[in-house]
């Protein structure tokens, strides 16, 4: 062998390892590069969406929100008419129960003044 030939050979072997692992990365990098991109564009769009639909969900909420408290104030201004008219259909049973009183007690004729 001539001299030096095994120095050169192992360099040689180093470069070559060296060369291989190089192209292997950029090989690597090349092939799933546009699939990390791609996979990154599909995450965006999903978090946009993922927003809108947060947005619209508030909105629906704060809507909703709003139609509860005036249903919650018509409701109690109808208990509160109704509990009105109810005290004034008491007053008019009242009265007419003491106008059936006094007409009775004017027909048996008691001492009581009939009109």
């Amino acid at each position: 062998m001539p001299d030096g030939f095994q120095d050169r050979y192992s360099e040689f072997q180093d470069f070559e390892q060296k060369f291989e692992e190089c192209i292997s990365k950029s090989a690597v990098k090349t092939k799933f590069e546009q699939h990390s991109q791609s996979g990154k564009d599909i995450v965006s769009e999903i978090q946009q969406i993922i927003d809108c639909m947060y947005d619209q969900t508030q909105q629906l909420k704060t809507q909703q929100a709003v139609a509860k408290d005036k249903l919650v104030d018509k409701l109690e201004n109808a208990r509160k008419e109704l509990s009105l008219v109810r005290e004034e259909m008491k007053e008019k049973i009242r009265q007419m129960v003491e106008d059936v009183e006094q007409k009775v007690s004017c027909f048996r004729g008691t001492s009581v003044t009939c009109t």
